[in-house]
């Protein structure tokens, strides 16, 4: 009896043993703290991992979209000379910092000082987690001029985990908006100069209506080319900032909440596999009771007497 206590125990370490270990793998490959937590410090760019996964994420996080000139002369001949022309091109461009951080309040509000020192303007903000484990989103517009600077001014907080600088040509977007603000003007301007034309109510009330109707489409594209306007003129940083003491105390954090993760499963699938064996014994008492499983118990039982006999 002794013995077959000890083989017990043995197997029910065994099975906790390996589900433990499944579990600590798991952890350590998805960088997670806990079954129901998010990452410990781990953040890679633009806001895509699971570490922050409860932020709301689109293509690209931000609000905003922030734009910069850059004239380039180029030369045209005219006449047989070269002529300077002036091209301006728009650009957008965007760098994605991820930093962790063992002094997480301070670096924070220096980080916040940085950002007014340098003429930035905060245009979108997420936090989560709790005291030990949260995470700081941050999307910043950086006037073109600063952009560099800043760059290298975050570096200096807390441990660098990632960082990606994209630069993309919109002068096509741009001009495209352009044209179509021109183009809805030029019918505007026709539909009013239909007004002045005799006609009859209803074909007023309806040219009234698309006037309207362009207008609302000309300021909504006034709006998309204000973006591209030299007052407006930003770089978006996108800085992630995420609380962690260090590589031992993450190791020993995912090591303990595995084994709490662990023992409370493991006692889960006990108690369930308890709880069916207890019903598959009752089931079976009812069902000899019954006579159900037994049904041909009598035929044989007379079977024997005939054959004593």
């Amino acid at each position: 009896m002794k013995e077959k206590i000890i083989r017990g125990l043995i197997i029910l370490a065994i099975g906790f043993g390996a589900l433990f270990v499944i579990r600590l793998i798991y952890a350590f490959a998805t960088g997670s703290k806990a079954a129901g937590q998010q990452g410990y410090y781990y953040a890679p760019q633009g806001m895509n991992n699971q570490t922050i996964n409860n932020l709301d994420q689109t293509a690209s996080i931000s609000m905003y979209r922030n734009f910069f000139g850059e004239t380039t002369v180029k030369y045209k001949a005219e006449g047989g000379k070269s002529q300077p022309v002036e091209i301006e091109q728009k650009y957008e461009m965007i760098a994605n910092i991820s930093l962790r951080s063992s002094s997480f309040e301070k670096d924070e509000t220096d980080i916040r000082g940085l950002i007014a020192s340098n003429n930035g303007v905060i245009q979108n903000e997420s936090r989560n987690g709790l005291p030990g484990n949260r995470v700081l989103y941050l999307v910043i517009g950086v006037p073109p001029e600063e952009f560099d600077k800043t760059i290298s001014d975050f570096q200096k907080f807390g441990t660098v985990k990632s960082i990606s600088i994209n630069k993309y040509d919109k002068t096509g977007e741009y001009k495209d908006l352009m044209v179509q603000k021109q183009s809805l003007e030029t019918m505007r301007d026709s539909l009013i100069a239909l007004k002045k034309k005799p006609g009859t109510i209803k074909e007023l009330i309806e040219l009234e209506t698309q006037i309207l109707e362009l207008e609302k489409s000309i300021r909504g594209l006034g709006v998309s080319l204000g973006e591209f306007s030299k007052e407006n003129e930003y770089c978006t940083v996108e800085l992630t900032i995420a609380e962690g003491s260090g590589v031992f105390s993450y190791i020993f954090s995912v090591i303990l909440n595995s084994l709490e993760w662990t023992f409370w499963t493991y006692l889960a699938i006990l108690g369930f596999a308890a709880l069916v064996l207890v019903v598959v014994f009752i089931a079976i008492k009812i069902m000899e009771k019954t006579g159900f499983l037994f049904k041909s118990a009598p035929k044989a039982s007379v079977k024997k007497k005939r054959a004593k006999a």
